[in-house]
């Protein structure tokens, strides 16, 4: 994988310090998977400060292969690896995997033991949380049990969300300390099809984009639309993204990825758009307005993150950075994770600050940032 860097401001030095100062961000995680003899998978954890003095460093050209950056921190796993996330704290992290003989399993790391390690096992370091229940293959042939989104609530340590395939959503209670009880809170069925969530930014309510039916007490909510929950999964608002949907790509088909709620009335989403006549799909990102008085909705694209990509692996990574930044890449042919800033109180598109490479072995499966810092390090 080869890249060419170019800042998107003549102060990304400042940017860089002040995301770093403002938000306390030092570590952040990726999967990749690794071509050798065969495939196998690690969960790769950098120091955000070396990484970023590390990127500074290189001179890049199109032509010139990007440098190897030496995990701090490697995670060997048996099992495919789906997801990764950091809680709340930054002091726990979920790392997801499938397999067809054994399920889903959303296995809870804690920070603080892991950084004792430099090169460790999954299955040495972390509580294994259960979270499918006997799905089958969905209609389209997919394993109805992988994941298909999971996020941590912003203010509740223990309490994470999870996506399967199949559709349901699944709300636990769970830590790493194998001595606690886990707890299943609630759940949605699969038939609503869910395909993405978020919280919202004090973890109060949860944004589900789902694409088929919920049966509510004054009859059936039919997608594509976004479901806003109590933390219990209980409904309090629906945005309608049929009419949004028709003026984003009135030709083909979208299907939500990935959604990030920045504020009351404003989601990031990323889509996979897919045309009827042609086998070729486009991945774009929008933010969408849908003002909480209002049922109008609309949007403008982020057009940094629109891609044509060559794998079939489609997925956005969207992850707030405090309450005026997200960070953003795709799996599939993205080479940088981008830094966004999110207008104030405007409808305009959020602005590109900064790219940050990535590793340049194996593609992206998964990120992550966490904001824990040892005590010994400071």
């Amino acid at each position: 994988m080869t890249t060419l860097l170019t800042p998107l401001s003549s102060t990304v030095g400042q940017v860089e310090e002040t995301i770093l100062r403002r938000h306390h961000l030092q570590w952040f995680d990726h999967i990749l998977r690794y071509q050798k003899q065969k495939a196998s998978e690690a969960v790769l954890l950098f120091n955000v400060g070396r990484y970023l003095e590390a990127n500074n460093a290189c001179s890049l050209r199109k032509d010139k292969p990007l440098p190897e950056h030496a995990p701090d921190i490697q995670i060997s796993s048996l099992d495919p690896v789906s997801w990764i996330s950091f809680n709340n704290e930054g002091l726990v992290l979920a790392v997801a995997t499938s397999s067809s003989s054994k399920g889903t399993f959303v296995h809870l790391m804690d920070l603080r033991e892991c950084l004792k390690h430099s090169i460790c096992s999954l299955s040495e370091i972390s509580r294994p949380i259960r979270v499918c229940g006997g799905e089958q293959l969905t209609a389209d042939g997919n394993p109805g049990w992988e994941m298909r989104d999971f996020a941590w609530n912003p203010t509740v340590h223990s309490l994470f969300v999870t996506i399967l395939r199949s559709g349901a959503v699944r709300l636990v209670s769970a830590t790493p300390n194998p001595t606690e009880p886990e707890e299943l809170v609630d759940q949605l069925p699969l038939t609503v099809d869910a395909r993405c969530l978020s919280w919202s930014t004090k973890g109060k309510q949860l944004a589900i984009c789902i694409m088929g039916t919920l049966i509510t007490q004054t009859g059936p909510l039919s997608g594509p639309l976004i479901l806003q929950t109590d933390p219990k999964l209980r409904l309090k608002r629906i945005v309608q993204l049929n009419t949004v949907f028709g003026q984003i790509d009135a030709t083909g088909t979208l299907c939500p990825l990935d959604v990030l709620w920045t504020s009351p009335s404003c989601f990031v989403m990323g889509l996979r758009a897919s045309s009827q006549s042609s086998s070729i799909s486009t991945m774009r990102t929008v933010m969408v307005y849908a003002p909480t008085k209002s049922n109008e909705v609309s949007f403008s694209e982020i057009v940094e993150l629109r891609l044509q990509p060559e794998s079939p692996h489609h997925q956005f990574y969207l992850q707030s950075i405090g309450s005026g930044h997200f960070v953003a890449t795709q799996s599939a042919g993205g080479e940088q994770m981008i830094v966004f800033q999110i207008p104030s109180g405007s409808t305009a598109a959020p602005a590109a600050m900064l790219q940050i490479e990535l590793p340049p072995s194996g593609f992206v499966l998964g990120l992550a940032l966490g904001f824990h810092w040892p005590s010994s390090s400071c």
